[in-house]
């Protein structure tokens, strides 16, 4: 693994192998400000659910077969309130599941489902865009789609 130090201009995701993967553009500064996409293939999409049940709201979410469940707690609304992160495979996943999950009996209401994949992976990485990023990573051959002249990171 490589140290890179890159400013970043840009980000989008698309999916290889039904699996999303965060692309960022931008300019490498530890090589002379050249042009660099980083990919990252480790995040993935996800809501929160407010239930009025824990057990009954677990129950019924496993029947959707959804990615992963973690009950966490945060604050909703300035107060202690347990919830249920809910993971999905795909960003496209959140919209044809997500009022399924709404509709549920034991679901109170949902929280973040309306965050763009990208902005979601911004806030929780705490980065800004045109700041300098710090990260670590493989070079990796360009896509077929991608000039040569831009080096490719995953990470």
């Amino acid at each position: 693994m490589e140290d890179y130090r890159m400013v970043l201009l840009d980000i989008d995701y698309v999916t290889v192998d039904e699996v999303p993967v965060i692309r960022l553009f931008g300019k490498d500064k530890s090589r002379g400000n050249e042009p660099i996409i980083a990919h990252d293939r480790s995040f993935r999409p996800y809501i929160y659910a407010i239930p009025t049940d824990l057990d009954e709201c677990l129950r019924e979410l496993e029947e959707l077969e959804l990615e992963k469940l973690e009950v966490k707690e945060m604050r909703d609304l300035g107060r202690p309130t347990e919830v249920i992160r809910i993971e999905f495979r795909h960003p496209q996943d959140v919209p044809k599941i997500r009022d399924r999950i709404r509709d549920l009996e034991s679901v109170r209401d949902i929280r973040e489902h309306d965050i763009p994949f990208y902005r979601r992976y911004l806030i929780d990485k705490s980065i800004v865009p045109m700041e300098e990023l710090e990260f670590q990573g493989v070079e990796v051959d360009s896509a077929p789609s991608v000039t040569t002249d831009v080096r490719t990171v995953e990470v």
